[in-house]
């Protein structure tokens, strides 16, 4: 029995080792199936007779599915619009993202796809990619077979060529089926016939330059692209477009000049004047990004509601500006503040905190500055020089405003810093130990040390200092945007003369005795072309600067020359020079004349979609560029003062309705799958091909290895 054993080990090992020396493959296993079924559940399906096939049959067939798959089989779902969600129906249906939703389906490793669509998208290199994979789509056709809809299929807007001049609009219109409309542009009224499947043209003669709609008057499947709004763009003047923003007049008869007290959009300009009108935060956040984003032009002119007397410290017209609006002067400043018991009532030191705080946080001082708070009283004498210690003020205890002068004076005189002030906050109720003699004494002191005082009360006057009085608390932050410029030497009279440097600006300039002027510092990157005064008080007065993609000059006084003043207006419009032609021939803009590249071609649309052109040299003469993407509306393309636009007349999902079986057709047959017209066809569906035979030499080999030691083990312990 033993010797049969070892003998049986031995065969066994051979014919293990034979095997391995043959390499004898593996049978092959059966693939399991990963069924994905991808539903189109954009707005174009659920368009249309309501007894057409709707994501929501898709859902009971992929349902049905799920319940009848074999043992070892998985299947999954997703739905897709704009984005693909899987497990899920919450999708954006505006528009059709055929491709993604593909590619995205793929990442999940099925051995099939079951498309539900219309086929109204193109899949891109989607079906390339299954292919590739092995991985076939088949498809079901969801969504109506016919849609009554009429709808604007296009529309060419051509630009006057002078003043004055009108252009037809025409307006191409294109039905699914044998209807008669009315269309309408403003208050005219045309009826046409159309016929099923053939585009119609409409003409609107004798529009003017401006805006317009268009719109077909019928009640039909889908209303979405039966109106749309377009722009008939005014003819080019030769002349560059100013939006001067001045309560006064601009005299530059060289250009076109469009004058406004308040803000307006200059979107259409190619350069701004900014003259004196005070602009909120916003309007100067919109220009200045004007200017960074699309090629304009600002300048700067100078004056009481310019520079630091404007509050444009730290303000996006700072940000662009070549002249910074606060001097590169070191200031210190104390702000005495009455902690008193009488400041105890909600509306006194509450809002006195508030107010420091946003100022010292608010980017009106800069580094170097010194800003502290002293409260009074204070046992300790102790200054708070962090404005995250504010909210530890308590109001208690009596008024004693000579001392606390006193403390904050001797602090001063410790920091060195061109100009120091004092900003005493008080109610004014003082205690009857101190008498005014001592504020008196001490406001002398201050004098002498050069240290300014201003007193700011709500009630009773102190009879020391710059006196400021408010009825209300509330009103500081007022008061504060008033008093803190005059903290630092902002503005001087009779500066002294006007010199200019070499530049193309100031070819032909001379200088002049200014009578009034700004003191601002200029930043690093800026070109100052004219100064008043000498080192080390010299002042910069014009100076230009690069500000992204738009340039930007300033002027440091009021009413410059008219002729350096015109002259700035060419440097600094220079972006958008001429001698470019633009046109847009879809899927391309094209321009023609000079290399486009270096003004900055750039586009915006009525949705707010806006960018920058990339144009590539097809010609010696012509660049071109892909058409950008955009939604509904107007696309106007702008390079120098050249200008084109077109109308995009309705969104993309909407522009054409109903099941197309030849797209379907197409995404079945380039993938190997097959168009689906029943449930039943899902189980007569081909498996997945069995996995590849596979190489049993490393099988054989262990086995090989396991029989030795067997051997060995009954050759030992099995004793005969």
């Amino acid at each position: 029995m033993r010797r049969t054993a070892i003998l049986a080990a031995r065969t066994a090992l051979v014919l293990a080792l034979a095997a391995a020396i043959a390499d004898l493959s593996l049978p092959a296993g059966a693939a399991p199936r990963v069924r994905l079924h991808l539903v189109d559940r954009s707005d174009s399906v659920s368009r249309g007779p309501k007894d057409a096939p709707r994501p929501a049959d898709a859902d009971r067939v992929r349902a049905y599915d799920q319940e009848q798959r074999p043992p070892g089989d998985t299947v999954l779902w997703a739905s897709f619009g704009r984005e693909i969600a899987f497990e899920s129906t919450a999708v954006d249906g505006t528009e059709t993202n055929l491709a993604g939703a593909i590619e995205a389906a793929l990442a999940r490793n099925p051995t099939e796809i079951v498309l539900y669509t219309d086929g109204r998208a193109d899949p891109g290199r989607s079906l390339l990619l299954c292919r590739a994979r092995g991985v076939p789509v088949h498809v079901f056709p969801i969504g109506p077979g016919l849609v009554r809809d009429v709808r604007i299929a296009r529309l060419d807007v051509p630009t006057p060529s002078a003043a004055g001049e009108t252009v037809t609009i025409d307006v191409t219109v294109v039905s699914t089926y044998d209807v008669k409309v009315p269309v309408r542009m403003g208050q005219d009224l045309q009826e046409i016939s159309l016929t099923a499947g053939v585009p119609t043209i409409v003409p609107f003669p004798g529009r003017a330059p401006g805006e317009f709609t268009v719109t077909i008057e019928i009640d039909d499947a889908c209303p979405e692209n039966n109106t749309t709004s377009g722009l008939v763009l005014a003819p080019s003047t030769g002349k560059k477009k100013v939006l001067a923003l001045t309560n006064g007049s601009l005299d530059q008869p060289r250009f076109d000049v469009e004058r406004s007290p308040v803000f307006k959009d200059p979107r259409d300009k190619d350069i701004v004047v900014l003259d004196n009108v005070l602009l909120s935060r916003a309007e100067q956040g919109k220009l200045a990004e004007w200017v960074e984003g699309s090629h304009g032009g600002l300048i700067l002119l100078g004056g009481p509601k310019s520079y630091m007397l404007g509050g444009w410290a730290g303000t996006p017209i700072d940000q662009v500006s070549p002249l910074r609006a606060k001097r590169d002067q070191k200031v210190a400043v104390v702000f005495v503040i009455d902690c008193s018991g009488s400041m105890n009532a909600p509306g006194r030191l509450d809002v006195i905190q508030q107010t420091v705080h946003a100022w010292w946080m608010g980017g009106f001082f800069e580094s170097g500055d010194y800003v502290a708070v002293y409260p009074f009283p204070n046992d300790q004498g102790r200054f708070i020089e962090s404005p995250k210690e504010l909210n530890k003020l308590v109001a208690s205890g009596g008024t004693f405003i000579a001392g606390a002068l006193a403390e904050a004076r001797k602090k001063l005189e410790q920091v060195a810093a061109p100009r120091s002030q004092i900003i005493l906050l008080t109610d004014g109720e003082t205690s009857e130990k101190e008498t005014p003699k001592m504020r008196r004494d001490e406001g002398g002191l201050l004098e002498k040390r050069g240290i300014a005082l201003a007193v700011v009360t709500v009630g009773k006057r102190i009879e020391i200092g710059v006196p400021i009085e408010i009825d209300d608390w509330k009103k500081l932050d007022e008061t504060f945007r008033g008093l803190l410029p005059e903290t630092i030497e902002n503005h001087k009279e009779k500066p002294g003369m006007l010199v200019l440097h070499e530049h193309p600006v100031t070819v032909g300039a001379a200088g002049v005795a200014l009578e009034w002027m700004n003191l601002t510092s200029a930043k690093a990157d800026a070109q100052v072309v004219g100064t008043v005064g000498k080192a080390p008080t010299l002042y910069p007065a014009l100076a230009f600067r690069q500000a992204g993609k738009g340039r930007v000059g300033a002027f440091a006084y009021e009413r410059p020359d008219p002729g350096l003043l015109a002259r700035s207006i060419e440097y600094v419009a220079g972006n958008a020079a001429s001698g470019v032609r633009l046109s847009i021939d879809p899927p391309v803009v094209r321009a023609r004349g000079i290399d486009p590249t270096p003004l900055g071609p750039f586009y915006s649309g009525s949705s707010g979609e806006k960018g920058d052109l990339a144009f590539k040299q097809v010609l010696s003469d012509t660049w071109e560029a892909p058409l950008p993407a955009i939604r509904k509306g107007t696309l106007l393309v702008q390079c120098g003062q050249a200008r084109a636009a077109i109308t995009i007349p309705c969104e993309r999902e909407y522009e054409a309705l109903g099941v197309d079986l030849k797209a379907l057709e197409r995404i079945a047959s380039e993938t190997g799958g097959r168009v689906l017209r029943s449930p039943a066809e899902l189980s007569g569906l081909p498996r997945p091909a069995p996995s590849a035979s596979r190489s049993g030499r490393p099988l054989f080999l262990v086995a090989a290895l396991v029989l030795v030691f067997l051997e060995m083990a009954l050759a030992t312990f099995w004793k005969a």
